[in-house]
């Protein structure tokens, strides 16, 4: 991935859609989202601190901009969307390789419905968002249009945004950026306490 990736050249435009549609997509959020993890990525400590798309980049960020956590609504979305990830970089697990799937509780008060954001701005579509190969834009220096939206929603005070899955459009992903949660918002991973338990005794 380049070292130097250049804002999108619409990003104003971008913005000013997003002002004047943003009561439109703008929602409360209290519900489930599931993640499915290796084990060695599934301690508490590192599940939810998006620490991993700061630094690789991700649908919704480009690296280096803000940290963003991703949970699916069901937890056969979950899988799908772990497994396209590996499908799409060529990573070829073990049938035995383990996964958890991770039940995580959350509560936003501003955050984006783009599954229907072409009733409230004039663009970009949902299927703009999702179409992208955003690894291949950013390998080429330039960020997407999906990372561009995400900044933007950063800068309008959204919490995060739920959106339809890339690898499954009936699917729908709740992602979050953990340095700009409103006070009274909720993440909580379910089973915390058990799974550092079973976690420590793995590694005993």
């Amino acid at each position: 991935m380049s070292a130097v990736i250049k804002d999108h050249a619409r990003y104003r435009e971008i913005l000013k859609n997003l002002r004047s549609g943003s009561k439109g997509i703008q929602i409360s959020w209290n519900g489930s989202c599931y993640r499915s993890v290796e084990p060695k990525w599934a301690h508490p400590d590192n599940l939810i601190t998006g620490k991993g798309s700061l630094e690789h980049g991700s649908r919704w960020m480009r690296s280096g901009q803000h940290r963003v956590v991703y949970g699916a609504s069901s937890a056969q979305i979950a899988l799908k969307e772990s497994m396209g990830a590996f499908r799409y970089f060529g990573v070829k697990k073990p049938r035995q390789n383990p996964r958890l799937l991770v039940q995580i509780d959350t509560s936003f008060s501003r955050i984006a419905n783009l599954t229907s954001i072409e009733d409230h701005l004039s663009w970009p579509s949902k299927d703009d968002l999702l179409n992208e190969d955003w690894s291949k834009i950013n390998e080429r220096g330039y960020e997407t249009l999906s990372q561009a939206l995400g900044r933007a929603l950063v800068e309008c005070g959204f919490e995060g945004l739920i959106c339809n899955s890339a690898q499954d459009r009936r699917g729908r992903n709740i992602v979050w950026f953990p340095q700009f949660l409103d006070s009274g918002s909720r993440v909580e991973i379910v089973g915390s306490t058990e799974l550092k338990k079973w976690l420590v005794k793995k590694h005993a």
